[in-house]
């Protein structure tokens, strides 16, 4: 039987992501998912390129990056983000930045969720703003 790698889709990747970090950084914060996304796409991009070749179940997803503006946007994070932001029932806004309410029913590997918050602590530090 061959083996089949199965796709982390963009909604289990962000919100997942969003949920770990929250329950191993308790009171952090994430950047808007509604304007101002330029952080979230820059995060993302790092990540495919530096865990795509470990993990290959995120490669279909992080495959496009449109690079027309003045940094790669993945259109479907873009809608992702959105619609996450627009969720008030998993999410709460708390100075324009996202907060997960709600446990995650997201299927996002623990290893990856732990690769990318070592990551965003190491490269990205505007992605986690814990809160006072």
């Amino acid at each position: 039987m061959p083996n089949v790698t199965q796709t982390v889709y963009m909604s289990d990747l962000l919100y997942g992501f969003m949920v770990f970090a929250s329950e191993k950084m308790p009171g952090v914060s994430f950047p808007p998912g509604t304007y101002g996304q330029r952080p979230w796409h820059e995060f993302l991009y790092d990540i495919k390129k530096r865990l795509a070749p470990e993990f290959p179940e995120l490669t279909r997803t992080l495959n496009c990056f449109d690079w027309d503006g003045p940094y790669p946007t993945n259109p479907t994070a873009a809608e992702m983000l959105h619609w996450i932001a627009s969720l008030k029932c998993n999410v709460e806004l708390d100075s324009g930045r996202i907060r997960p309410r709600m446990p995650s029913n997201s299927i996002l590997p623990t290893t990856i969720a732990e690769r990318m918050l070592e990551i965003a602590k190491t490269h990205h530090p505007e992605m986690l703003v814990l809160e006072t």
